[in-house]
């Protein structure tokens, strides 16, 4: 077995997961003694095999030799990305943007809310941080991604859970105003294909997961008065409309039944 082998394209929040998982003194490297249990349990995942002693010895030196940058028998988080390589910077498609559209806000939250918790925890958190300052040469040192996840659940995290919402993430980034908000109640043909268009992105036709969502969030704000609203709220509009407007129960809405919802809403 050789290093080579680990070759999996980790997510950022996967990355700090794993990360914080074997550095089990929280500082910031994963040790000689920690670099044995990070092989042995991370072998028989990806695998699904276990691995002997002699090729897990012959990994570990091999790791060490050509990662271990500045020989002190540990590995630090740059090192430990260079083994597991994660994928592209999430946030590097949206740098250019000078406000996000909903349908994007939506999927920046989903990519990082990997568990669909409903809320960025410790490692997610972290995940997104990194992305949102990484330099493009380097990870951003680890004592510093710390800070910066203090400094925000102090901003954020009113409850004092270590984890933030949605509500809080609308908060970070730069967000378009609220599409529907162009419009008055009562939609002409043309302001409805304006709204079909903006929220089906991808152009085939439908509105469908993040595409909905992004809908549904910009609807709920709009009938509440413009208030920022968190994913439950949005999860639980999803349940409730779809269960009257997706006629044939695909998950995802076609221009009539928008149509019929957006009708039904004016009848109200």
């Amino acid at each position: 077995m050789s290093a080579k082998n680990f070759n999996w394209n980790l997510s950022t929040p996967q990355l700090f997961d794993a990360f914080g998982k074997y550095d089990k003194e929280g500082n910031g490297f994963i040790d000689a003694a920690e670099i044995d249990n990070f092989l042995k349990d991370l072998t028989k995942e990806k695998s699904k095999q276990d691995v002997n002693e002699e090729s897990l010895q012959q990994v570990k030196k091999e790791i060490l030799s050509k990662y271990d940058s500045n020989y002190d028998g540990r590995i630090s988080l740059d090192e430990i990305a260079k083994i597991l390589p994660t994928e592209e910077n999430f946030l590097i498609r949206y740098r250019d943007s000078t406000k996000l559209n909903a349908v994007d806000f939506m999927k920046i939250w989903y990519h990082y809310d990997e568990d669909r918790s409903g809320y960025l925890e410790s490692h997610e958190l972290k995940g997104f941080l990194h992305d949102l300052e990484q330099d493009a040469q380097h990870l951003i040192d680890p004592q510093q991604l710390e800070s910066l996840v203090n400094s925000m659940l102090e901003m954020f995290d009113r409850d004092h859970d270590g984890k933030i919402g949605l509500t809080e993430l609308s908060q970070l980034l730069p967000i378009e105003e609220n599409f529907l908000t162009n419009f008055h109640q009562q939609l002409s043909q043309d302001d409805f294909e304006k709204v079909f268009q903006h929220y089906d992105q991808n152009n085939d036709g439908f509105i469908a997961e993040n595409e909905l969502l992004a809908f549904l969030r910009d609807l709920v704000k709009k009938e509440e008065g413009g208030g920022e609203v968190d994913i439950q709220t949005i999860e639980a509009a999803k349940i409730k409309i779809m269960a009257i407007t997706d006629l044939d129960k695909d998950g995802k809405l076609s221009r009539p039944e928008l149509k019929i919802m957006l009708t039904g809403k004016q009848k109200n």
